[in-house]
Parts: structure tokens; sequence; C-alpha cells
């Protein structure tokens, strides 16, 4: 036993060496053979009938003598299938199985290699005639038909000819914007990735023009592009304004902001300016009228926003999936694509009721696999079997998806995506304004409209604005009033500043980056308007009753200043008024204010130098007016005091002659002798 045991142990170690030993090599080779990769550069977007299907593929680490493998698998059932297909699990049974040898799918110009798909019955090509999605797997083999790699993606086999049910709208909507480019310091600065992004977006738009899309610009980016001198920058904004060009552009505001935010704050004239804002550089910069009746809802949309939003004439909007309350299961089984009434979050009723809003809401879905990895044409191909299966959830039923590109999306995700949605049924490209028409309404069981809420936003995400901040930015709206009427509507220097105020209610911004565009609309007004001067005090002497004050203003500020000058004094009258507008065109103005003495004496006269609204004032004089002239009413009182202390001068010396004759010498008492 012990020499039999002292045996066995080298006998099963020289069989394991045995066994392990000449396979080494062979794991040697493999571990150094290259991984197989197949990436998707383009395929059909629709499986056209007795067509061509065809797929462009990049192929690594497969060798000159492997070979590709192309399985087709029966349609899928469901959304969830469709989703589980795409990790290449639960497929279902091969129709169709093919391999061909690498060598017989010669490179093309760019790398990639062209594999096909025949349709055509007639000529041996797949019979594919019903509607739907049908997974495609691609298999990457060496010589030994081992598989290496593996890519599934899907086939569109699309309505047949005469099959008259209506195609799935999709509206895609591409959002251009970057965050706040203008600083509190009043340098512009767009950082380079944000660029990149928006190029990326742009990019694809303009890769598939006449394709029917929505633009939903900030404005604040494109005025930074606009006016950058940044070597891209007006090729981008050129390269926008073409995307743009025949597409529906939505009016937004000049930054982000909340309604409800501004409501609560009791700034919604902001909302206004904003608006106003923004439309004046949409216009501008990409021509034409944007559309202000169908927007896209704020993160933060309650019941305040939604009011604020409806009364300025918005009547369509679209909200995120997540921001709605569920629908009833009972009233719909199957992906909604329709739209229904918005109501907030707490049913407000209020008198008058502000005029309806109707909604759609984004798919999660179909947004999931917009977000999904993979190259361009995988993604985009994703998107559209996503659209193509939903449509077949209720394929009598006209309805529409919305789908927001976010920047950062691939130019070519972009493209594909619009020439998909550009060949045809099941789906069709469509403006916004369509997405809303083109579908039917969601009806409860009685056939009114359905009606969902908006989910409450937790206080503590919810943007605010301060009470003192909201005063802050009244202040600040009232002095940028007073320094546009100034300077004058159309000067340069107004425009930087109105801008610094726009940015204060923006909602991405901290209540520090707040306050600093606020102190920077403070300081660049202060600083044109403490350029105005007048002499501190001054005394002059009128020898007679009319005269002139000459006033001499300094302004220092290089621009032409519309003032008012203000005179205020009690004894003084002012024949010009006492009010006189100039402009200030020169470093100093010399101006003779007409003044009309009341009397003789010493009086104050207070001259302010004010903006044309008389808000503010620029410049504070204290002039004391010395009157040396008899006025008139003087004169005449004077000569009439003389006159009658002439008139009573004589009348009592002839009283007294007359009283002197009277008396007798006789009966004078000197007369009598005692």
């Amino acid at each position: 036993m012990r020499t039999r045991s002292s045996l066995a142990g080298p006998l099963a170690v020289s069989l394991l060496l045995g066994v392990v030993l000449p396979a080494a090599p062979a794991l040697a080779a493999r571990a150094s053979a290259p991984v197989m990769h197949i990436e998707l550069v383009h395929q059909t977007a629709l499986a056209p009938p007795r067509g061509t299907f065809v797929m462009r593929v990049q192929l690594q680490g497969v060798p000159a003598d492997g070979s590709l493998r192309l399985v087709v698998h029966q349609r899928v059932r469901s959304r969830s299938e469709l989703d589980a297909s795409m990790e290449g699990q639960g497929l279902r049974s091969r129709i169709f199985a093919t391999v061909t040898p690498l060598a017989a799918l010669p490179p093309q110009a760019d790398g990639s290699r062209r594999v096909t798909l025949s349709l055509d019955p007639p000529t041996g090509g797949l019979p594919l005639s019903t509607e739907g999605v049908y997974p495609v797997e691609l298999i990457a083999e060496d010589a030994a038909g081992a598989s290496g790699a593996t890519l599934v993606t899907h086939l569109i086999v699309p309505p047949a000819t005469g099959n008259g049910a209506p195609a799935l709208g999709v509206a895609v909507v591409a959002d251009i914007s970057a965050p706040s480019a203008l600083q509190p310091d009043g340098t512009v600065r767009l950082g380079g990735r944000d660029k990149q992004s928006l190029d990326d977006l742009v990019m694809g738009l303009a890769g598939a023009p006449g394709v029917a899309a929505t633009i939903a610009a900030t404005p604040e980016t494109l005025d930074a592009l606009s006016s950058s001198s940044t070597p891209g920058d007006a090729e981008l904004v050129d390269a926008l304004r073409s995307a743009a060009a025949g597409r529906l552009v939505l009016d937004e505001p000049y930054v982000g902001v909340s309604p409800d935010a501004l409501a609560k704050a009791g700034l919604l004239g902001e909302l206004s300016a904003q608006l106003s804002r923004g439309r004046q550089v949409l216009s501008d910069v990409l021509g034409g009228e944007p559309t202000h009746t169908v927007a896209l809802a704020p993160p933060d949309l309650g019941a305040d926003g939604l009011g604020v939003l409806a009364y300025s004439g918005v009547h369509r909007i679209v909200v995120g999936a997540d921001r709605v309350a569920a629908l009833d299961p009972g009233l719909i089984s199957y992906s909604l694509a329709q739209p229904f009434k918005l109501v907030g979050p707490d049913d407000r009723r209020t008198d008058p009721a502000p005029p309806a809003i109707d909604a759609l809401a984004t798919d999660a879905g179909v947004l999931a696999r917009l977000a999904s990895d993979g190259s361009p044409a995988l993604v985009a191909s994703r998107v559209l079997s996503e659209l193509a299966f939903l449509r077949l959830e209720q394929p009598s039923v006209a309805r529409s998806v919305v789908i927001p590109l976010r920047p950062g999306t691939a130019a070519g995700v972009v493209q594909l995506l619009l020439e998909g949605l550009a060949a045809g049924r099941p789906v069709t490209a469509l403006t916004l304004d369509e997405a809303f028409d083109h579908a039917q309404p969601l009806l409860d069981r009685g056939g009114s409209a359905v009606e969902r809420h908006l989910l409450p936003v937790p206080a503590s995400s919810a943007p605010a604005i301060s009470a003192s901040d909201a005063r802050a930015v009244k202040a600040a709206r009232a002095d940028l009033g007073s320094f546009i009427a100034l300077v004058g509507r159309d000067s340069p220097r107004s425009d930087p500043i109105a801008r610094h105020l726009l940015l204060a209610t923006a909602t991405s911004l901290t209540t520090g980056q707040r306050r600093e565009h606020l102190h920077a609309v403070e300081t660049a007004i202060d600083a044109v308007a403490s350029e105005v001067t007048t002499p501190a005090t001054f005394t002059l002497t009128l020898t007679a009753r009319d005269g002139t004050i000459p006033l001499t203003i300094t302004n220092r500020s290089g621009l032409p200043l519309h003032v008012s000058v203000r005179l205020t004094s009690s004894k003084l009258e002012f024949p010009d008024g006492d009010t006189i507008d100039r402009t200030l065109t020169q470093a100093t103005t010399r101006i003779d204010l007409a003044v009309r003495a009341r009397a003789t004496g010493a009086f104050p006269v207070e001259v302010d130098v004010v903006t044309p609204d008389g808000r503010r004032t620029l410049a504070t004089t204290r002039y004391t007016v010395r009157s040396t002239a008899v006025s008139g009413v003087g004169l005449i009182l004077s000569g009439g005091a003389g006159l009658f202390l002439i008139v009573w001068w004589a009348r009592h010396w002839r009283r007294t002659r007359r009283s002197a004759k009277l008396v007798a010498v006789q009966g004078h008492p000197a007369a009598r002798g005692d």
C-alpha cells in the first residue's frame, strides 16, 4: 500500500503534465491573438420591400482567413423583449443564417466592410413581409469557426404599402445651450468642452438638412458665440444659422429661469424682460421669428409657473416623464405618446382659471436608447427600433414622441437619427408644433381629455430668490431704466449692464453669484453717473431785475449724456422754466439759466442735474444770488409813500395857518393886563 501510494503521486503528476503541457502552446497562441471587435458604421434605416439591407462595419482583430456569420431572428414581441435583445439576450428562433468569408468582403475606402442581406424572395432573398423589428446578429469567427465578437443590431420592416395606419410622429428638439458665459467681472468665457458639445449637435443637424426638427437655443449662449473673437466661434454660429433655416425655433428666455421662483419673488416682470431680449437675440442670430405658443417645461415647473406660462401665451408644453403623476393602469396599457391636459401638483382652481395647456411627455425608453453606449450608427439604430416598436403598440392611433437632444450628443447620432426618420413609415419627422397636431389627444372612458398632475418639487431642490435679492433686482431694473434714458437706448454701454441683470435671475446661479451680477449692474451705472459734476457752490450778484446764472456741467464719461437741470428757489423766477433738458456732448457744457428777481436781497437757488426720468441725481449745486436792483413795485410803493407825506405835510401846514388867523389879538392871554 505504501509503495503503490508512493507511485500514484508521480504518476498523477505525469498524467497531468501530459494533459497540460501539450495544450500550453495553443493557450499561449490564443492569448497572443488580437481581441476581435465589430463596430457598426452605418446600416439601412428601414428594410425596403424587395430591396437590400446593408450594414457597414469596422473589424478589429478578425484574422484574414476568418469570416462573418449573419443571423436574423424572429421579430420581438414587446418593448422589454426588445430591450433584452439589444444586450444579445432572449433572442427568439433563427429565421435566417449565412456565413461569409472575410476575403469576400473587401475593405471600402474608409476601411469598413460591406455586409448585405437580400430581401427579394424571387431572387432567393429573405422573405420578410410582416411589419416589425427583427434582431440581427453579426458574429466574427476565426478559421476554425470559433466566435470572437458579436454585434446585435435590428432590422426594421415597415408597414405594407397598402397599410393606411398613421406613422408615429417624432419631434427632435435640439437643445443648443451652455453654462452662462458672461462672468460678474464682465469677461465672457465659454468653455472648450461646452463649445465642442454644441459643435457636435449643430454639425449633426446640418448633416441632415430638410429633415423637420426643432431648435431650442439659449440666447445668452448665442450672444456669447456671436460676440466672440475666438477662432471657430463665428463658423459655429454660421453653421447653426444654416441648420436652423426652415426649422421651428422656440421662443426661449435669455437664460434659463424658473417661472415659479420669479412668481414667488414678485419678479414676473423679469420673465417679460427675459423673453423680450431672448426673442431679439434669436431673431438677430438665427433669422426669422421664434414661436412662443409651444415650450419646454422648466425642471422645477409647478402650479404657479404653469399658470404664468399659460397666461403668457404658451398652450403646448413638453414635460419630462418623471415630472408627471402615473396614469391609471386601467386607462392605458401601452406606452403613452399622446397629448394630455397638464395641471398643477395641488390641482388649485383659480378664478379666472388659466388657459388649459396640452402636454406631451418624453418617453423614458427612447431616452435610454439615446444614452446607450455604442457607435453612432448603433445608437441611432436602437432609437429607431424603439420608435418602430412603439408605433406597433397602437398602430391605428396617431401618436407622437418628443426626443430632446442634449449638447454632447454625437454628430453621427443626430445625423443618422434624422436620416432614419426621413426614410418614411413607420415613423415621420415633425416639428414640435406638428407633433401636437399629428397626435390624437388621450381621452378617458367618458371621452374627456385626461388630466395629469405635475409632481411636487422638493423644497430643498426648488430654486428660490430671497426677498432681499428680489428687492435688489427691482432696484437694479429701475436704475437700468434711468441709465438707458441717460445714455440713450442705442448706446452700447447699456447692453452689458442689461445682460448682467438678466443673468441675476438665472436658475443655475448661487445666491453669491446672483449678488455679484447685481453688484456689477450698480458698479457700471455708477461709473458713468459719477463722471457728471458741477461746481459745489456759487455766488452771483444781479444788478438788474432780470439776469442769467452761468452753470458749468462737466462730463468726463466720454459719452453723450441726456440730462435734465432742475431749478428751485422761493425768491427767484425762471422765465425759461424750472426744468431744462440738455444733451452733454462735450467734456464741459455751459448753460445760461435765465432768472428774475422778485426783490432785493440774497436768495438761495438749488440746481440739480438729474437723469431724464428724475430718478437719479447726478450732481447738485447751491447758488446764492444777491439782487441789488429795485423792482417796479418798490418804486411805486416808495413814490406813493412820498406823495402821501407831501400831501399830509401840506394839509397840516394849511390847517395851522388857518387856526392862527382865527384868534383875536385882544383875546390873547398876553394882551390882558392881569
